[in-house]
């Protein structure tokens, strides 16, 4: 079963923090997770399928039963405090894992989901409503990759995306051969 890891990253997330504020750049990132929530398959999302489900009576454990399936897929915010490690994320990095996937599939699944975020995530601010972009990168697990190499090839798909003019999402296995990923700032 294929299984890709996408890294999103908000673009211009410390700029905006500088000048909107913090508690401006915490209502972004509470709206970009509630997207995330609602724009791939986690139990969230599964939970509201199943209670449709129940309406229709189904028994009990049928619902527990899609609660656990294990085509969910994963929804996460990188917090340094979590990752043993590898390179971390600064709170505005966000994963998902996704099962049944490869990349290609995570590639258009991904994409959607960045053109979902620039129609639909605003923060109100005076008598604006402030929008960001996101970039990603993605990573399919093969046979024999470490999680180390999955996350750190990702990560430079996020690195080429982010160099190459953000508001995009990249697959490490289709990145020029040439491309030296700089730091992000």
């Amino acid at each position: 079963v294929p299984l890709s890891y996408v890294i999103f990253d908000l673009d211009g997330f410390r700029e905006f923090n500088e000048k909107y504020g913090h508690p401006k750049g915490d209502d972004l990132i509470e709206l970009f997770s509630k997207l995330l929530k609602t724009g791939f398959r986690t139990k969230n999302r599964r939970t509201n399928v199943v209670e449709t489900l129940s309406e229709n009576r189904e028994s009990p454990s049928d619902r527990r039963a899609a609660l656990e399936d294990p085509s969910l897929d994963y929804v996460s915010r990188i917090d340094e405090a979590k990752i043993h490690k590898g390179r971390i994320g600064y709170g505005d990095e966000f994963a998902v894992i996704l099962y049944g996937c490869d990349e290609h599939t995570a590639l258009i699944v991904a994409k959607r989901f960045l053109e979902r975020m620039r129609e639909e995530v605003r923060v109100p601010y005076l008598k604006q409503q402030l929008s960001v972009t996101a970039s990603g990168g993605i990573e399919q697990l093969r046979e024999g990759m470490s999680i180390e190499k999955l996350i750190f090839n990702a990560d430079v798909a996020l690195r080429y995306s982010k160099q190459n003019g953000k508001n995009q999402v990249n697959v490490y296995s289709q990145l020029p051969e040439n491309f030296n990923p700089s730091p992000l700032s």
